[in-house]
């Protein structure tokens, strides 16, 4: 399982923190655990971007946004 974002935690809606935020919050959780954290990557051009680095897909999000 790979984990991308938190939108929840305990209860608590997570969505009018800015991703940045969220991501931070999501290793965290996740670290040392079976379940694998997605980095995030900056990108300008995706159109065969994820099947030189061996990706199924991509999640697009924009950082700063809530």
């Amino acid at each position: 399982m790979i984990a991308f974002d938190l939108l929840y935690l305990i209860g608590y809606n997570l969505r009018k923190l800015r991703l940045i935020g969220r991501k931070a919050l999501l290793k965290k959780l996740v670290d040392k655990n079976e379940i694998q954290f997605s980095e995030s990557f900056e990108i300008t051009r995706c159109s065969s971007m994820p099947a030189r680095l061996g990706l199924e897909g991509v999640v697009s999000k924009v950082c700063d946004a809530v």
